[in-house]
C-alpha cells in the first residue's frame, strides 16, 4: 500500500492552518516545520493535534530550507507537499495518489487549485523563460513583442496529463525523487517550485491531475509583506534564469529590471493618484504598497538581484 507523508511549512499559519490539518484524512504521517511563528501557532497544533511531528524553528528558515527539513524527516513513499492555506477535499488526496501512479514513470502530480470563491487558479503552466519574463518588463510590455511567450508560459492546461511544472502550492512528489532532488535553498521567496519541477523531470513526467481538486486561499504571504515577495520573485527569476538558461540571458535580465524600477515606480505613483482622486481609497492604498515595494527594493534589493 502507497504511504503519504504530508509536509507543511508554516508562518504565523494560526487558523487557516488548523484548517488544512483538520482536512488531512489519509495521510502516513504529517510533519509540519514552524518558521518561528510570533503568534502562538506551534502550540495551538500541539494542542489540537498531538499526531502532527511538530519541528520548530528558532528563526524563520524560508520555505524551501523548511520544506527539506519537513522531507527529509518523512518516511511515506510520496511527499505531498503544502502551503498552510490550502484545505484537502475528502477524496482529494486518493485521485491525486491514484493519478502519480497511473503514468508510468511519473514522478509527482499536482491538483487543481480553487480559491475559496470557487475560481479557478493556475494550477500548472509552463516554465518561465527569457521571452516570457521580458514581458514582465513595463518599459518592453507595450510593444506586445513578448505576449505570445508570456502566455506560453503562464497558460494553464486543459486536460490531465505530463505538464512543465506544477504549482508548489500543493504538489504530491516520490520522496525518494526530493531526497535526490531537494528544494534549492537559494530562493529567498518564490520560483522554487518552478525551479523544483525543472530538476524533477529529470527523473520522469509530472502530471497534472484535474480530477483532485483543493482549495487554495493564495497570496496571504504575500500579502502579508508585499515588499520580500516583490523582492523574493525578482530576485527568483534571475537565479532561476541563470540556472536553466545561462549567464548571458540572466545577465540582460537583470539589468532590464534594474532599468526599469523608476518606471515601474512612477507608474505604481500615477496609478495611486488616479485611484486617490477618483475616490477609490482602497485600490489608492494597494498602489502605495506596490509603489512602497518597489522603492524598498530599489534602495535594499539591487545586490541580491545580481547575485542571484
Amino acid at each position: 500500500m502507497t504511504t503519504v507523508s504530508a509536509c507543511v511549512v508554516t508562518w504565523n499559519g494560526g487558523e487557516r492552518l488548523l484548517r488544512l490539518l483538520a482536512s488531512l484524512d489519509g495521510c502516513h504521517e504529517v510533519i509540519l516545520v514552524d518558521n518561528a511563528s510570533s503568534d502562538g501557532t506551534p502550540d495551538r497544533v500541539a494542542a489540537a493535534h498531538p499526531e502532527v511531528r511538530l519541528v520548530r524553528n528558532a528563526t524563520n528558515a524560508g520555505y524551501a530550507r523548511g520544506m527539506n527539513q519537513a522531507v527529509g524527516q518523512a518516511t511515506g513513499d510520496l511527499a505531498l507537499l503544502l502551503n498552510d492555506d490550502v484545505v484537502v477535499p475528502r477524496g482529494a488526496l486518493p485521485a491525486l495518489v491514484g493519478a502519480v501512479e497511473a503514468v508510468p514513470g511519473a514522478v509527482a502530480a499536482g491538483p487543481r487549485l480553487v480559491g475559496e470563491d470557487g475560481r479557478e487558479q493556475t494550477s500548472a503552466s509552463g516554465l518561465p523563460t527569457l521571452r516570457g519574463l521580458l514581458h514582465r518588463v513595463s518599459l518592453l510590455r507595450w510593444t506586445g513583442a513578448f505576449r505570445a511567450a508570456h502566455h506560453a508560459w503562464r497558460r494553464p492546461p486543459v486536460d490531465a496529463g505530463p505538464v512543465p511544472a506544477l504549482c508548489g502550492a500543493a504538489l504530491l512528489v516520490r520522496r525518494e525523487a526530493l531526497l535526490r532532488r531537494p528544494f534549492d535553498e537559494g530562493y529567498p521567496f518564490g520560483l522554487e517550485d518552478a525551479d523544483l519541477c525543472a530538476r524533477l523531470a529529470a527523473d520522469g513526467p509530472l502530471v497534472f491531475a484535474p480530477d483532485a481538486a483543493l482549495v487554495h486561499t493564495g497570496g496571504v504571504a504575500t500579502a502579508a509583506n508585499l515588499a520580500f515577495a516583490y523582492r523574493g520573485f525578482e530576485v527568483g527569476y534571475a537565479r532561476f534564469l541563470r540556472l536553466h538558461a545561462g549567464r548571458g540571458p540572466a545577465a540582460l535580465y537583470k539589468l532590464l529590471v534594474t532599468l526599469d524600477q523608476p518606471a515601474r515606480a512612477l507608474g505604481a505613483a500615477l496609478e495611486g493618484a488616479g485611484r486617490l482622486l477618483a475616490g477609490r481609497t482602497g485600490r489608492a492604498r494597494e498602489s502605495a504598497r506596490r509603489l512602497g515595494a518597489i522603492l524598498r527594493f530599489m534602495a535594499t534589493g539591487m545586490t541580491a538581484l545580481w547575485w542571484a
